[in-house]
């Protein structure tokens, strides 16, 4: 099994264990074919899919969670390498200092 990390259209990211990237994306909740329609050479399509959608295969993770008050977990922290891979996912938003 190998770890993805998906980018789905509303800024999240979700991170999955499967055997490929097609399995990734049914796993995450989303269509296999999505993967075709992100590698075809129609770049009107795809230039719109690949601002909404992207794979990755990570080749390390390591997150700290913490229980909050509530009794939630929430992410507390990440190695440099995790945290790089992760924020390459999004463009947009700017990487912050690690603690």
């Amino acid at each position: 099994m190998n770890i993805y990390a998906i980018r789905i259209e509303n800024d999240e990211t979700v991170v999955v264990t499967a055997a490929n990237p097609e399995e990734a994306l049914e796993r995450a909740g989303l269509p296999a074919c999505l993967l075709l329609a992100l590698e075809r050479p129609d770049e009107g399509k795809r230039g719109f899919l690949k601002e909404r959608y992207r794979v990755i295969e990570l080749n390390h993770l390591h997150l700290r969670l913490r229980c909050k008050p509530g009794g939630e977990l929430d992410l507390y922290d990440a190695d440099q390498p995790t945290y790089e891979s992760l924020f390459d996912l999004h463009p947009s938003v700017k990487l912050p200092a690690m603690k």
